[in-house]
């Protein structure tokens, strides 16, 4: 009875002790539980072209209602921004009044003009700390970071400037584009500065160029990429199958917001396609990780005007067209150990046909380090089309629907997972690649 009486004691106390949290609370690691009134809070301006889409906007609930982000900027002078809460602009954290120093109080804004303007005395990582409370900000430099990518573009044949135009884009290992320069047209010299730590991926492109991919690492110093020889083409070449991303901007076919779907695993965004000579080329970010199991499918489709008489889909997930059924189906499941198994390309002929994809000549590839999936199919394989209709999809296991896709899609619009057996996706956002 005593024991009892204690342990009742604890209990109260407990609860006593406890915080009153809103249900907009988050969690930061290690389980230390933080309050906001907001599920969200992003940082939106125009040096991430008031892009609220932009996964990398996101603000850290650092304390109660405390937010906090490190943002690089690459010029001094003048930048525009707003504090976007639960990703919606109506109402948002800005000013009406005239611009401002390093610090001051943000107002609840609504429409265009309201967002707050400041001039920064240097370029480089600038901490953005913004109270939901008290809606106070400041700007303060943050020290320490000194990396820097600086290299050179030659171009193959070319010897006399002016040198042509290449493009070179700075992404985060998901391919998310963090800035994006031009080489020199008299020395062909770039470089992107006040850089964090972390490791980076560098895409090159130029008009009549074969593109380039580079991967590197950056610490607190300057990472020197020498000479880069971009090679003279005449015709397309077909992407690489290394799971690292070189498709051109032009295969991008299919866009799906990042975070739509709150179960990362799950998420889908960015879809590339392109038909080069005889060969279909397929790529797509793949957020999936160890511990985690799903299947990806991909339904291929001659066209879109009639059903093609399947039945049912081929893995037995509860999955449609809003055409009927296409007449091919690409599947690939992800088990807990983080690897993918060879992908099957399945065909329907009055039933169901089940082959490898390395038993018709094609191939994959996945980097897991940078979440990203890439294969390869012969069109004869297809039966040889001039176009095909195509759109990607997260599922789980059989008698799962569709949990996100690419493009997106009206009739997939889950936020977190939903296992309902009882539940049929209909797919009705496909995109075309032409030869």
């Amino acid at each position: 009875m005593k024991k009892e009486i204690i342990l009742s004691l604890i209990v109260l106390a407990f609860f006593a002790c406890a915080k009153n949290h809103p249900t907009g609370y988050r969690l930061k690691p290690p389980g230390e539980r933080y309050i906001s009134s907001y599920q969200t809070m992003q940082l939106v301006g125009n040096f991430q072209n008031w892009n609220l889409d932009d996964p990398n906007s996101y603000m850290e609930l650092m304390s109660d209602y405390i937010w906090e982000k490190d943002e690089n900027i690459g010029q001094s002078g003048l930048i525009q921004f707003k504090f976007v809460p639960n990703h919606n602009w109506e109402p948002s954290f800005g000013t009406t009044g005239s611009d401002t120093g390093l610090s001051g109080y943000a107002e609840v804004v609504s429409g265009l003009g309201t967002e707050i303007a400041l001039n920064l005395p240097e370029r480089g990582i600038w901490r953005f700390h913004f109270n939901e409370k008290t809606r106070f900000f400041k700007l303060t430099k943050k020290e320490g970071f000194t990396g820097a990518i600086v290299g050179k573009i030659v171009f193959m044949g070319t010897s006399i400037p002016p040198y042509p135009k290449a493009i070179i884009k700075l992404c985060d290992t998901l391919y998310h584009i963090l800035s994006t320069t031009s080489s020199d047209s008299l020395t062909g010299n770039f470089g992107f500065y006040a850089l964090q730590p972390n490791r980076y991926i560098i895409l090159i492109t130029a008009t009549s160029y074969l593109p380039e991919t580079l991967l590197t690492t950056v610490r607190e110093d300057t990472v020197n990429l020498g000479e880069i020889v971009l090679v003279s083409s005449e015709i397309r070449q077909p992407p690489t199958i290394d799971g690292l991303n070189d498709f051109l901007p032009t295969d991008l076919i299919g866009i799906d917001p990042t975070g739509d779907m709150t179960e990362r695993n799950l998420d889908l965004d960015s879809l590339w396609g392109v038909i080069v000579g005889e060969t279909l080329y397929i790529g797509f970010n793949a957020y999936c990780e160890l511990g985690y199991e799903l299947s990806y499918g991909i339904y291929l489709s001659l066209d879109t005007t009639r059903s093609s008489g399947a039945t049912r889909d081929p893995w037995n997930r509860n999955v449609r067209a809003s055409f009927g059924m296409p007449e091919f189906a690409l599947y690939i499941w992800h088990n807990n150990r983080d690897s993918l198994s060879v992908a099957q390309l399945c065909e329907w002929n009055g039933m169901w046909n089940y082959y490898q994809i390395n038993s018709i000549g094609g191939a994959q590839a996945y980097r897991n380090d940078n979440h990203f999936i890439e294969l390869m199919i012969p069109l004869v394989a297809l039966r040889s089309p001039d176009s095909i209709f195509v759109e990607l999809f997260t599922t789980g296991g059989e008698n799962s629907h569709a949990q996100d896709t690419s493009p997106q899609d009206p009739n997939v619009t889950f936020t977190t997972p939903n296992w309902s057996a009882s539940t049929t996706t209909t797919l009705s956002s496909f995109a075309i690649i032409r030869r």
